[in-house]
């Protein structure tokens, strides 16, 4: 069986559809035609709890590329972390962030658009852990909004397992500034550090400007201008102890301090 080298994991509302869409234009890697396969969340009823027919994704790409898969959702949904483990202990991990109160507002912005969220957004964040209890009709996924911004939470879960050595931290405020050392970067991680072809790479700038390459890339992007400068403010405080968590895991300064 032809299993993922690699696993997109997250987060929602941080780029990882650019992200996907950067990587896949590279000579060295492999996808399925499809974005968002849901296996180790157990979304996919295609695909049930079948390894083999998870692999039969892959069976198509080169023995000489590395494949792998972009599933957002697969760094919140509790025992994703063990179920991955269970199938490939040795797979490498990207995860994508982005300032959390951006991601909150864009998390938000997107449920109302799918019109399943009819609260304020202050009242949204206050009914959170309620209707999270609730768990029905996609709540984990439309109104999980601090919960999902919490980033060390679950960045920890898979830290245990797999190491720190099979994670890799990426920032879109830095994919979108420096697209190119990103990628590179990213490569390296993965081993393909050789394949990257610079002059394929469009700069992330141009692209959230002329809307020419991922037309729906982050549409909120915009928004946040437009959030509430209260509002900005209260979420800038809640994230204060979770942002220097992650800061001090990583060493470094985050991009968005």
């Amino acid at each position: 069986m032809r299993l993922p080298d690699f696993l997109i994991i997250g987060g929602m509302r941080c780029g990882t559809t650019s992200l996907h869409n950067l990587l896949r234009g590279q000579p060295g890697l492999c996808f399925p035609p499809k974005k968002e396969v849901h296996f180790f969340d157990r979304r996919n009823a295609q695909l049930g709890t079948s390894v083999e027919r998870y692999a039969a994704l892959f069976a198509s790409c080169a023995d000489v590329k590395l494949c792998g898969e972009a599933t957002p959702d697969y760094l919140y949904t509790n025992d994703c972390d063990k179920l991955i483990y269970e199938v490939a202990p040795q797979i490498k991990l990207i995860i994508i962030l982005r300032n959390p109160v951006d991601r909150t507002w864009s998390h938000y912005l997107f449920s109302v658009f799918k019109q399943v969220e009819k609260l304020g957004f202050r009242e949204a964040l206050t009914e959170e852990g309620t209707r999270l209890a609730i768990k029905s009709n996609h709540s984990d996924i439309f109104f999980s909004y601090l919960m999902r911004s919490r980033y060390m939470e679950h960045i920890r879960r898979f830290e245990v397992l797999f190491g720190r050595k099979q994670l890799k931290i990426l920032f879109l405020e830095e994919l979108i500034h420096s697209t190119r050392s990103v990628l590179h970067d990213l490569l390296s991680f993965l081993g393909r550090q050789d394949s990257l072809i610079l002059d394929e790479v469009p700069h992330m700038n141009r692209i959230v400007r002329s809307r020419s390459l991922i037309g729906r890339l982050l549409p909120a992007l915009a928004a946040t201008k437009a959030m509430p400068r209260s509002d900005r403010k209260y979420l800038q405080l809640y994230f204060a102890e979770h942002n220097a968590q992650l800061a001090h895991w990583l060493g470094r300064t985050l991009p968005w301090d």
